[in-house]
């Protein structure tokens, strides 16, 4: 475990939450879509498709928009400003 993140999970992203915190959040959450307005390293996005939940995820930085990508094997839908 390295920050409270397990082995092989932790990306380059500088504020990764752990897959167990946002796994808790989501859970408690009420409805059936989840937002996220700063979705980073794809975390909740990853933890929505695993507990069969909607995810809404916003990331301006074609970087994480990258990463987002390859852990929810998802190709997001792009809405320009």
């Amino acid at each position: 475990m390295v920050n409270g993140l397990k082995t092989g999970e932790k990306t380059e992203h500088p504020c990764q939450i752990p897959l167990k915190v946002m796994h808790r959040i989501i859970k408690i959450t009420e409805g059936d879509t989840i937002l996220d307005p700063f979705g980073g390293s794809g975390t909740t996005g990853q933890v929505a498709i695993e507990l069969a939940r909607k995810a809404v995820l916003i990331e301006l930085n074609p970087q994480y928009v990258s990463l987002i990508e390859k852990r929810t094997d998802v190709t997001p839908g792009l809405v320009g400003i």
